[in-house]
């Protein structure tokens, strides 16, 4: 976003000068607080996106931040209003999210073991105060490396999806609150979580890092099933050079049973320094990039077979599409008949033909807006690093008016507010 669209103050404070991030209700931004004369980073939720439930939940995290004190937790310096808006102030923490690190192949075993160490303190800092922060992944994680190369310092970030043990319809049933990946069997299943929930995210970072992706990956709701029932494979059968000790930590914070995982991750963090004493200085500072050699391959989806009817149906309506004429198409039957696998299919056909497919869930709960599940899949499209990248953007010009006008929030989006007022400033 260009500096020159949101460098007003903030408050008559806040100088606004460029766009970090969007991390769980609100976006974040670099800012200047002249008084103090230092860097800062704003959290903002703007007037056209809040309701009371939103509202309210912005607050508590800001009241939730504000009662830690620990090393390893982002503290907020200032809560506030503007023009509306609700946002709240944060210290400018520097260093790197792990989604990057990963994304650059560039940990270090020691600085795994290290980021575990550090982040699993921190859970079990907050569970104590009744705090279960519900979305821990690689994005909320920041890191920053010793300068000797010797280890990392961690810092957790994004209060905004956190629970308080005392606020029991905080998660309604069939809420899905997090991201897809990240989340707990019980969380997909909409059963009570506590922190063991945080114990079994922190896994799923970890064994990120040592495999390159999280142990379940694929469509959203071939990933939630898998989530509930699927084991996941071993680190070390898809070619993690790692101990079995270090396997056997990620893998039983990956236990289905919640009363099988570590019971608080003040223990993993236990046996994550146990495993880190016993290191050799060569292990430690030994890459866990899986290179093509040390990859052993996932097994692959058997041949497609069948459903050919159905398949000529949906490669007819695609090619509809692609000629300008709108479809809308519903693949519906019982459980395990093959229909995440024939959408698999349909989705391999349109990367071959080089064709956008985007993911979106829609979950029944209370108090949701009509067609929430497609406003949510745009603004996952604008804000995801391979749109950012991208050479070739979408025009928009004719569906941005009446799209901000059903969904206001995505005002927010540079691209479709550009296009409403045919300023190419908002959309940089």
């Amino acid at each position: 976003m260009d500096n020159r669209v949101i460098s007003a103050k903030l408050a008559n404070r806040y100088e606004l000068m460029g766009e970090l991030g969007r991390g769980g209700m609100g976006v974040v931004y670099r800012a200047r607080d002249p008084l103090l004369n230092r860097e800062v980073a704003v959290k903002l939720i703007s007037s056209s996106d809040l309701t009371p439930e939103l509202e309210g939940r912005f607050q508590r995290e800001a009241q939730l931040v504000a009662q830690m004190d620990h090393p390893a937790i982002v503290p907020i310096h200032d809560l506030g209003r503007d023009q509306g808006s609700l946002f709240f102030v944060m210290p400018l923490v520097s260093g790197t999210n792990l989604q990057r690190l990963i994304r650059d192949q560039s940990l270090r075993l020691g600085e795994v073991v290290d980021i575990g160490i550090q982040a699993a303190e921190a859970l079990e800092y907050s569970h104590s105060r009744g705090v279960v922060h519900r979305d821990i992944k690689p994005a909320n994680i920041m890191v920053t490396r010793d300068d000797a190369g010797s280890g990392a310092r961690v810092r957790v970030m994004d209060f905004g999806l956190a629970h308080s043990a005392t606020e029991s319809r905080l998660t309604k049933t069939g809420t899905l609150v997090g991201t897809v990946a990240y989340l707990s069997p019980e969380q997909v299943a909409s059963r009570a979580f506590d922190g063991r929930s945080d114990v079994y995210s922190l896994g799923v970072v970890l064994y990120e890092c040592l495999v390159g992706e999280p142990p379940f990956t694929g469509e959203v709701q071939s990933i939630l099933y898998r989530i509930v029932h699927e084991i996941p494979q071993s680190p070390r059968a898809l070619g993690a050079e790692i101990r079995e000790e270090l396997e056997d930590i990620v893998l039983r914070c990956l236990a289905k049973d919640p009363a099988k995982r570590p019971q608080k991750a003040g223990q993993v963090a236990e046996a994550l320094r146990r495993h880190r004493s016993s290191l050799a200085s060569d292990e430690f500072r030994m890459s866990v990039v899986l290179s093509a050699s040390r990859v052993i391959p996932r097994p692959t989806a058997s041949v497609f077979v069948g459903r050919e009817k159905e398949f000529a149906e949906l490669q007819r309506r695609l090619n509809n599409a692609i000629a300008g004429e709108g479809q809308f198409a519903v693949v519906a039957g019982e459980a395990g008949i093959g229909k995440t696998r024939l959408l698999e299919e349909l989705k391999n056909l349109a990367a071959v033909r080089k064709i956008r497919v985007l993911y979106g869930r829609f979950i029944e709960q209370e108090r949701s807006f009509s067609y929430q599940g497609f406003s949510e899949l745009i603004e996952d499209y604008f804000h995801s690093r391979d749109a950012g990248g991208s050479s070739e953007r979408p025009d928009f010009s004719d569906l941005a008016p009446d799209l901000v006008a059903l969904f206001p929030q995505l005002a927010e989006i540079g691209e479709l507010r550009g296009a409403i007022s045919g300023d190419s400033r908002a959309a940089a």
